[in-house]
């Protein structure tokens, strides 16, 4: 039975495509005599490493976009690439029932395209700004109108599973002893911005926290596949105290149980930090962040500080300040963070019952 994952990374693009479709494939690999295989372009900072780290075969395709080319437009030359992709999936053996597309840049041209060499297609979105031809669509965002998104966009047959609940999620960070009830006393901060930076935010992040330094928490900041130059690190975190830089991890898990507060981004990080009920300062660093980032601060469970663009060095030093100096706010943003992923085990049945099916 053989699966494919079409998806892309880079040092823009960052890591949450790649992360949230290996979780997927994980679970597969539980099918016997299944064949897991991933199409990617050859972009620079591309995660194809990892992918095979997890014992994934990795085909990669030449980019068809312009290098200075927005990830959340259309790919104008979407042929190019369907013909890529197909020359792959028709050189394997048996049927491909699965077609996993994740990618901002493919849409129902692309889909056709490749609909005759598969069994069924599932999407991965969360724009729902362009028509798709799939069996399944799947977006782990929050939404004000989950009953009318994409209504006019998908085939009326077309199953669709929305909201964070669904979300692909390391198995590590499905374990409830990590789970800890939070005093609201701030003696642990963690700094993870995902697989990018393309704003600089972490230079403003160390800054606030030099001015802080005179405060008694400590911080771990978690660069994973970010590009900031060691020089450059080295310059800004001249002065600064208590911050232990780690380059990347395999327990992310571990350091957001114990961590009283995160400094963060939405995507992929926003859900495994509310799984474990972790309290978040987060800033939009794209704009299909803006809506989670909106309504995760309506109900209490983040601070959204806003666009990254907009927000100082003084805005990060005024909200840990806050938070440090509010405990029972603190409190009440972990158990808001924990309430967005209730009900997940039943979601999980119902996609599982679905996707097998």
């Amino acid at each position: 039975m053989n699966f494919f994952f079409r998806v892309d990374s880079s040092h823009s693009i960052g890591s949450g495509h790649v992360v949230r479709c290996l979780s997927l494939a994980r679970t597969l690999t539980n099918i016997k005599e299944s064949s897991i295989q991933f199409i990617t372009s050859d972009n620079e900072g591309n995660l194809a490493h990892l992918i095979e780290k997890n014992g994934f075969k990795v085909h990669f395709i030449e980019s068809s976009r312009p290098k200075d080319s927005n990830y959340h437009e259309l790919n104008n030359n979407w042929e190019l690439d369907a013909k890529n992709s197909s020359e792959i999936i028709k050189m394997q053996r048996g049927i491909t029932e699965w077609l996993i597309v994740d990618n901002y840049g493919l849409d129902i041209n692309w889909e056709k395209y490749l609909r005759p060499l598969v069994k069924r297609i599932m999407v991965i979105d969360d724009l729902a700004n362009r028509k798709h031809e799939c069996d399944l669509l799947l977006d782990q965002n929050l939404h004000n109108n989950n009953e009318r998104i994409y209504s006019k966009l998908i085939p009326k047959t077309s199953k669709k599973f929305i909201g964070p609940k669904y979300a692909f999620i390391d198995e590590k960070f499905e374990n409830k002893s990590l789970i800890r009830k939070r005093t609201g006393e701030l003696e642990s901060i963690l700094v993870y911005l995902g697989g990018s930076d393309t704003t600089h935010q972490l230079i403003k992040i160390i800054s606030a926290l030099k001015i802080l330094n005179n405060r008694s928490f400590s911080v771990d900041l978690v660069l994973g596949n970010n590009k900031i130059k060691k020089d450059n690190l080295s310059l800004v975190m001249k002065g600064a105290e208590g911050i232990n830089v780690i380059d990347s991890t395999d327990e992310m898990q571990k350091l957001i149980s114990r961590a009283d507060l995160a400094i963060g981004t939405c995507g992929i990080s926003a859900w495994e930090r509310c799984l474990l009920g972790l309290p978040t300062i987060v800033i939009i660093t794209a704009e299909n962040q803006r809506e989670d980032a909106e309504i995760l601060d309506s109900i209490g469970a983040i601070k959204n500080l806003g666009s990254a663009d907009d927000v100082t060095t003084n805005n990060f030093v005024k909200a840990i300040e806050e938070l440090s100096s509010d405990s029972r706010l603190l409190r009440r943003m972990s158990i808001k963070s924990l309430s967005v992923m209730e009900k997940r085990y039943e979601a999980k049945k119902a996609f599982q019952k679905e996707f097998f099916s």
